[in-house]
């Protein structure tokens, strides 16, 4: 009958397990060993130097902090130059808003002077103008009326 051989050749794993451990020796020796010191001489080189990197760290933030405050100073007294600026501008608006107002009152008053002589002299003319007529129509009044000729020098409501 025939059978499966289920005994191993023992040179078959002797020679498999002397390539592995050659390549494993080999393998450590010239890539993992080179790698290994080229990696502690960069932890090392890295360690020296942290300190360092802590230092300038802390003078990052120190800076960072003092244009921070220095940009919120800048930014207050803009802000208040601003201010300062508009309150000014406002103040200077009212003044000529008043100057303008006293002006304008002052030539209102003027013009009301001047309107008010004026309206004195038509008064004045209109009086000299009607004095002759209510004379006239008062001489017709009584002539007509009573049949009398009135004196040029008396009114309706003078006694003499």
């Amino acid at each position: 009958m025939a059978g499966i051989n289920l005994n191993p050749d023992v040179t078959v794993i002797v020679g498999q397990g002397l390539i592995f451990t050659v390549a494993y020796i080999i393998v450590k020796k010239w890539i993992m060993a080179p790698y290994y010191k080229l990696t502690a001489r960069r932890h090392e080189a890295m360690a020296g130097h942290g300190a360092d990197l802590g230092d300038i760290q802390q003078k990052i933030d120190a800076r960072k902090a003092h244009l921070i405050q220095a940009t919120q100073d800048v930014y207050t007294q803009v802000k208040q130059q601003r201010g300062d600026q508009l309150r000014q501008a406002l103040d200077e608006g009212k003044t000529l808003v008043a100057d303008a107002q006293e002006s304008s009152d002052q030539q209102v008053r003027a013009q009301a002077e001047e309107l008010t002589s004026a309206l004195t002299r038509a008064r004045a003319g209109v009086d000299q103008l009607t004095e002759p007529l209510v004379e006239r129509m008062y001489e017709q009044w009584v002539h007509g009326v009573i049949g009398v000729k009135a004196e040029p020098a008396t009114s309706p409501g003078e006694n003499s």
